[in-house]
């Protein structure tokens, strides 16, 4: 794909039960081929939403 190509950065960390970190895992997603909508809120946290489109 070219440099100039646009990505979706997703930083995760994982925890157990105990609240220590277990999984670290970093995600790059071309943004020329999905679409990624979510919901975020004091109350609910997130919540993945329906794409807005696909591809």
């Amino acid at each position: 794909m070219p440099r100039s190509t646009a990505l979706f950065a997703i930083d995760r960390l994982g925890r157990d039960a105990g609240e220590r970190a277990v999984e670290w895992r970093q995600t790059l997603v071309r943004a020329d081929r999905f679409a990624i909508a979510a919901e975020f809120s004091e109350g609910d946290g997130y919540r993945p939403g329906a794409p807005a489109r696909t591809f």
